[in-house]
């Protein structure tokens, strides 16, 4: 009885002198669905597209190809895509992203069954375009490259899409979309 006495008074006289609203920021921010998710949502829904694209050899192809975006567990942008050049491969990937409020930016990982590796982007947006930056890829040849990634609404019906490295020391689009939606 004392001891049950004694614990319940300890947690009392803790809980007492803990401020409700000092939690951690991680504490607060994990629950709440960042608003800036919001400006995403213009990309949500089913797109087919058409553009250009260059090989590290650059050489350039014209590109076709789809993509279905949604809004997974409330916080989390997943933009599913199939792109097809006539003398390759067809180029299946996912790309997850979302806000991050304790760092102040959008961030995500992108997969595809061409590269054995994810790619890690970081980035902000600003005047209707997301402006996503890669960390450094390593590539077999040797050296790394930066990818930049370009999502612009144009309107409700048409979003543009860009993806950049620098090669050589010279900045070649790799993937230059227009999508529209269905």
């Amino acid at each position: 009885m004392v001891t049950t006495l004694t614990l319940a008074l300890a947690l009392t006289t803790l809980t007492q002198n803990q401020d409700p609203t000092q939690q951690p920021a991680v504490q607060q921010n994990r629950n709440t669905v960042p608003r800036e998710l919001d400006e995403l949502k213009f990309m949500l829904g089913t797109w087919e597209g058409k553009g250009t694209g260059n090989a590290p050899d650059k050489s350039t192809s014209q590109i076709d190809g789809s993509a279905n975006v949604t809004l997974v567990m409330d916080r989390w942008i997943q933009w599913e895509t199939v792109d097809n050049a006539p003398e390759r491969a067809s180029m299946q990937g996912r790309f997850m992203m979302t806000y991050n409020p304790l760092r102040k930016v959008y961030e995500g990982v992108w997969f595809d069954n061409q590269n054995g590796f994810a790619t890690d982007f970081t980035g902000n947006f600003a005047n209707g375009t997301l402006n996503l930056t890669s960390e450094p890829v390593q590539m077999e040849e040797g050296g790394s490259w930066v990818y930049t990634a370009t999502y612009t609404k144009k309107s409700d019906t048409e979003m543009t899409f860009t993806l950049s490295t620098n090669m050589d020391g010279q900045n070649v689009k790799m993937v230059d979309y227009v999508y529209m939606k269905r």
